[in-house]
């Protein structure tokens, strides 16, 4: 198992502490373990019971909480016809807990003491956690207009906080100075973030009787949540599981839509974009850095784009709190996109369609 750029092709071992290729390029794990249904040990109810498939062990895991099997449930009155997973039933309330439990453990592994990231709050908060179980020094950038609870929570870890003005890209340039002094966890640029989110797709495919959904749809800003549950399907497809792919769907906010506008436009890359503002803040950036990998996901995949206003996010955020769901407008995001992709006949009310609910509305307080 190697480190694959995908723009020049170089390699790097699976224990070279790097963030990014020597051309400058984001870097994907190559070679992989395939998971069958067989690899699963049961007697684990967390997501390491598919650490055959994973580039760390359990064993090898020092920063551990139990953290997965999050509940599939039906959606009710304004949230039906869609299945719901409950991802911010997470230990720091947010599904980027997949690709933290996996690349802390993992650094952790390598004997990484200091690492810093840069976030718009869950996957900072969500590192923060991870570190903090872990003994690992840790430093976290974030945009000044990050939601209050996420600061805090960050902070409550132990985790030294940089508020930088401006937007999620600002903050994204600001952290390399310190990436400089210590190593660079982020979930964008690394690859065994991506390959923790893997287990997303297993556990669904899992909890719905070893059959993929017909749809999933997920709240996408750096993609972390698509790429990684498009290639637990693909590789479900390759090994045997199942026969066919689900059909992938990202959800962006209106105000800062530049993977859906690349989609609908059919373009394979995206230009820049100034991010807007929403109360959507997780997924308001402007040029993500696997952002070609996300389109072919989506094409290949069979599945498309959806955004959502801001009044169609509360709305949707109202409807979840209605049914015991307290979400942030970010998780929110996802019933409103798909009730669109519904409305527009891409989702139809007899299949299995997953609408992924990411953050936990504690952490949407006033900023």
């Amino acid at each position: 198992m190697t480190y694959l750029c995908p723009a020049c092709g170089h390699r790097e071992p699976d224990d070279a502490l790097v963030w990014r290729c020597v051309c400058g390029s984001h870097l994907n794990y190559d070679g992989a373990p395939l998971l069958r249904r067989g690899d699963i040990r049961s007697g684990e109810h967390s997501l390491w019971r598919y650490d055959a498939a994973l580039p760390v062990k359990q064993a090898d895991a020092v920063a551990y909480f139990g953290e997965g099997m999050t509940p599939l449930l039906p959606g009710l009155r304004g949230a039906a016809p869609f299945s719901l997973k409950i991802e911010y039933l997470m230990p720091s309330g947010s599904f980027k807990d997949r690709g933290s439990a996996v690349l802390v453990n993992a650094l952790k592994k390598l004997g990484v003491h200091e690492v810093v990231e840069d976030s718009s709050g869950n996957a900072g908060a969500s590192l923060a956690c991870y570190a903090a179980r872990a003994g690992l020094d840790c430093e976290v950038y974030t945009p000044a207009s990050t939601s209050a609870g996420k600061l805090a929570q960050i902070s409550a870890h132990g985790a030294r906080l940089v508020r930088v003005p401006g937007s999620r890209d600002d903050t994204a340039t600001a952290v390399r100075e310190a990436a400089e002094r210590r190593f660079y966890a982020s979930h964008n640029w690394q690859p065994l973030f991506v390959e923790g989110m893997k287990t997303l797709g297993w556990e669904l495919w899992e909890q719905l009787g070893f059959r993929v959904p017909d749809a999933l749809v997920l709240a996408v800003g750096l993609g972390s949540s698509l790429l990684g549950s498009f290639y637990a399907f693909r590789g479900l497809v390759e090994a045997g599981e199942t026969d066919r792919m689900p059909r992938l769907y990202a959800a962006q906010a209106a105000a800062t839509a530049p993977i859906h506008r690349a989609f609908q436009a059919g373009a394979d890359d995206i230009a820049g974009v100034v991010p807007g503002v929403s109360v959507a803040e997780g997924v308001a950036t402007g040029r993500p850095i696997r952002r070609q990998e996300i389109l072919r996901a989506l094409r290949e995949s069979g599945g498309g784009t959806a955004s959502a206003s801001e009044e169609e996010i509360l709305a949707a955020q109202a409807d979840l709190a209605a049914e015991g769901l307290y979400v942030e407008p970010t998780a929110a995001l996802t019933l409103a996109a798909a009730r669109n992709l519904l409305a527009n006949g891409q989702l139809r009310a007899g299949e299995t369609n997953v609408v992924m609910l990411g953050g936990s509305g504690l952490k949407a307080g006033s900023k």
